[in-house]
Formats: structure tokens, C-alpha cells, sequence
């Protein structure tokens, strides 16, 4: 009447979660990807109110990074990430040449390309 709980079903579990977990997670990095190229246009076109909405935002973000226990994303790793891109996102005020400003974004979008791509290993599909 009852069948027996596979061996593996705690594993089969796991997985599921952490691969639900990374795709929200993965979700987020892209939103803030989408929010620095999107910085990066209004530096290249010189629209400083634009730019200064975006930087809230960015910090915003940034400050409230997700930690996931299922993808290994501490505090210990948080934030000495999320204190590079305040940094780079402060090297983008409009005191700072266009270059400089957009060297940052790059840098940033760097990061953030990285971090997505070490979420991405736990999306489904992937072994352990």
C-alpha cells in the first residue's frame, strides 16, 4: 500500500531547492546587471538625473544583497563583494570623468557576470 521513500529522495530534495534557490538568486544579479547597463547609457549620454536614480537604486540593491545558504552566499562572501561594487558605483558620480565612470560600470559588470556564472552551477542540471 505504502511505497518506500527512495534512498536518494533527501538528495532528489536538496537539489530541488538549491536549483529553485538559484534561479531566483541568478534572477537578482540579473536585475542588477540590467539597472549598471543601464547606468552606463545614461553616463554615455550624459543624462545626470538619470544616472543619480539608477545609482539609488544600484546602492539599494546592492546593500540588500540575498544571502542563500544553499548556494554557499555568506555574509563572509556578501560583503566584501557588495563593498567593491558601493565603491565602484561611487566612482560614477558626476565628478568623476566619463572614463572613469565607465571604467567602473565595466569593472562592475565584470563582477556581477562572475557571480552569475558561479550561481549558475547550482541551477538545475548541474552535478555535484
Amino acid at each position: 500500500m505504502f511505497e518506500e521513500i527512495p534512498d536518494n529522495f533527501a538528495a532528489w530534495a536538496y537539489q530541488l531547492d538549491r536549483s529553485d534557490e538559484a534561479d531566483g538568486y541568478c534572477d537578482f544579479v540579473d536585475q542588477v546587471e540590467e539597472l549598471m547597463r543601464k547606468l552606463q547609457t545614461a553616463i554615455l549620454a550624459k543624462k545626470r538625473k538619470k544616472a543619480k536614480v539608477l545609482r539609488r537604486e544600484l546602492k539599494h540593491n546592492i546593500q540588500s544583497w540575498p544571502i542563500s545558504l544553499f548556494l554557499d552566499v555568506t555574509e563572509e562572501q556578501v560583503e566584501p563583494m557588495a563593498e567593491q561594487l558601493l565603491s565602484l558605483l561611487r566612482m560614477t558620480r558626476k565628478s568623476v570623468s566619463a572614463e572613469i565612470s565607465l571604467a567602473a560600470v565595466t569593472q562592475a559588470l565584470v563582477i556581477l557576470y562572475e557571480e552569475r556564472l558561479a550561481a549558475e552551477y547550482y541551477q538545475e542540471g548541474s552535478d555535484d
